[in-house]
């Protein structure tokens, strides 16, 4: 029997777009169990993997904001400049 513990880590590591071949071999678990609990919590992998793809989208658009910061600090040096 899997504890919960271990059912959860399949669900992370499942929701990071880890293959069941890989899950098996790093939680020591055999791969149709791995599958068996996949198919059990999709849906929970499904919010896991929706909250990776909103947390890159959020570190996007502050990695652009900042781009778009400093990119507006050098022109304003430039032109105090010329």
């Amino acid at each position: 029997m899997i504890n919960l513990g271990t059912k959860k880590k399949v669900i992370r590591l499942r929701g990071l777009d880890y293959s069941f071949d890989r899950i098996a071999t790093t939680l020591g678990v055999s791969k149709p169990k791995v599958m068996e609990i996949c198919t059990e919590f999709s849906d929970d992998i499904s919010i896991v993997r929706r909250e990776q793809v909103d947390a890159m989208v959020d570190e996007l658009t502050y990695t652009s904001q900042e781009w778009s910061k400093l990119y507006r600090e050098l022109i304003g040096k430039l032109h105090a400049e010329i």
